[in-house]
């Protein structure tokens, strides 16, 4: 697809030229590393706190439906005859393998809720009971899906027991586990103990939560997850950590109020996340509680709770009450689509950013200390909206300027502003002269409709400076690269592997400022450009080099 040229292009300069990798330094080497996790992990998910399969499905179907992207449902409790036998009750759920390859047909990926528990009203706890598979001989706790035994993962032959088990509904081909935090609830044992002696409470946690993601794993392949907790607390005070970071590629800050403090406990609970070096995470969109209303949140709050959502690695929406934006109204579903977009936009990003955290042992989200506010890589600055009203004092990072993701306007490092935020924008900026690598979806807010196949690589450029680069690191293939240089009159665009095409989007430039030349037209397909409110589009055919010719802004760099 080539983008169409407008009247306007004769306002731009932008020259071709083919085979000139000097012309933007040397560090353009593939493949990158692989992405630990695989690309679905930061689609949007979905899921209903009660359900039954025609409900589920139809969840799924109506988001699509509407234009909302859905990459993963949860099959949340109660979906066993017990807690927990890994059998499917079939009055609510009935043919589990034709429904899970249903969803499959969607594109949509299936996760289950677990735990590590056994009830003792389940078909199954008698016979492990007697087997001695539990911790403390069978003691039981009351937690909140009843009274259980813990499964002793110390035990060789009780873990051969819960593999067999847990096998069954692996071989229906499922994407993963939410695997819930009962095994908090080992406390009240007093001193847990198993086959291979005592245990503390957080060595029993690490290994309830590594089973679930390496068993899954070695069944069923490295494109699997589990859903588990990173930091939770006790509204907003008391955090502790639930899951050991090597299995946690997706995690959830636990359950909150539908309210706006509710959506401060969760933030709270993120940055306690991030601070403790916690990769992908998120909350769920709106709080998992109701507040017995008839929709069980307000509308404001949901969309709040959306925006912030999308500009977490984890974007996850479900619980009690209704969490459907279309039950709302037409504009909350107008604009919870929107950011959902937004989000699966930025899926390159988060995958990069988030495998470049996770290598160096730090959390992709950035707290700015004293504030809600926090960077999301190295690139974006998010200032959610933490309570009700549209008026935001923010207060930006130290170093550089930082460009306003709706307006262009540039602020610098430091600054205080006072901001009217409108309900269908959050405050998001990109950090001047860096490269944002997107993948193209049918419309972007602050950007519109973008001009490009959907699916395809587009690198953002924010006011280009001295030079930037950006990575597109893959959970499988080699990746990609885009990078600019200053020259003496302008920049050099360039993206490998050299021999696809690459669609460059650049904001800041000053239109006035440029004129249009194609200088190596003749040595194959033109390059295409057009300007989309004040973002100019370029879209470089293989094999070719963009120059553009404008007034480079000294020592910014990207």
């Amino acid at each position: 697809m080539r983008l169409a040229r407008t009247p306007r292009t004769t306002y731009l300069t932008a020259l071709a030229i083919a085979g000139s990798a000097h012309a933007v330094g040397d560090r353009m080497e593939l493949p990158l590393d692989p992405v630990p996790w695989p690309e679905w992990v930061h689609h949007h998910w979905v899921w209903e706190n009660e359900g039954t399969r025609e409900s589920a499905t139809a969840l799924v179907r109506d988001y699509l439906d509407r234009g909302v992207p859905v990459g993963a449902l949860i099959i949340d409790s109660p979906w066993e005859t017990g807690y927990n036998s890994f059998e499917f009750d079939e009055e609510l759920y009935p043919n589990p393998r034709e429904m899970v390859d249903e969803i499959h047909g969607l594109d949509v990926r299936v996760l289950l809720w677990i735990t590590s528990m056994i009830n003792i009203d389940s078909p199954n706890y008698q016979y492990a009971f007697d087997q001695g598979y539990f911790l403390n001989e069978g003691a039981t706790v009351e937690w909140w899906k009843g009274e259980g035994s813990f499964i002793d993962y110390t035990n060789p032959e009780a873990l051969d027991y819960w593999h067999g088990l847990m096998d069954g509904v692996l071989d229906l081909g499922i994407d993963g586990w939410k695997t819930d935090g009962a095994e908090f609830y080992t406390i009240l044992l007093g001193v847990p103990r198993g086959y291979g002696g005592v245990l503390r409470p957080r060595q029993y946690a690490d290994l309830y939560y590594r089973d679930f993601f390496y068993h899954t794993r070695q069944k069923l392949g490295r494109d699997r997850v589990i859903m588990s907790r990173p930091v939770d607390s006790v509204d907003g005070v008391l955090h502790w950590s639930f899951s050991p970071h090597d299995v946690l590629m997706a995690g959830w800050v636990g359950d909150q109020d539908p309210t706006f403090k509710g959506l401060r406990v969760a933030l709270g609970n993120l940055f306690h996340s991030a601070w403790r070096n916690y990769v992908n995470i998120g909350s769920d969109i709106g709080g998992f509680r109701t507040d017995n209303s008839e929709l069980g949140r307000t509308k404001e709050l949901l969309i709040r709770w959306a925006q912030m959502g999308a500009l977490m690695p984890l974007m996850e929406n479900g619980g009690g009450g209704e969490h459907r934006p279309w039950i709302f109204d037409q504009e909350t579903l107008d604009i919870y689509r929107d950011y959902v977009l937004l989000h699966h936009s930025l899926v390159p990003y988060l995958m990069t950013e988030g495998a470049r955290a996770w290598e160096k042992g730090d959390g992709v989200v950035e707290p700015l200390i004293g504030t809600w506010d926090y960077r999301l890589g190295k690139d974006l600055f998010v200032a959610p909206i933490v309570m009700k009203g549209s008026q935001r004092w923010i207060r930006f990072p130290l170093l550089g300027h930082w460009i306003d993701w709706w307006t262009g306007e540039r602020h610098k490092g430091g600054a205080l502003i006072r901001r009217e935020v409108p309900l269908e924008e959050i405050p998001l900026y990109q950090r001047e002269g860096s490269i944002i690598p997107l993948q193209a979806v049918s419309r972007l807010p602050g950007l519109g409709t973008i001009p490009a196949p959907e699916g395809a690589d587009v690198f953002l450029v924010a006011r280009p400076g001295e030079s930037g680069i950006a990575r597109i690191r893959e959970f499988e293939g080699p990746g990609r690269i885009g990078r600019y240089e200053a020259t003496e009159d302008g920049w050099v665009f360039r993206a490998a592997p050299h021999d696809q095409p690459a669609v460059w989007a650049l904001r800041g430039l000053k239109r006035d400022a440029l004129v249009l030349r194609d200088a190596n037209a003749e040595r194959g397909p033109r390059v295409a450009w057009r300007w989309v409110g004040e973002t100019l589009w370029i879209d470089a055919p293989p094999g070719r080099d963009v120059r553009i010719r404008g007034e480079v802004k000294k020592g910014q760099k990207g």
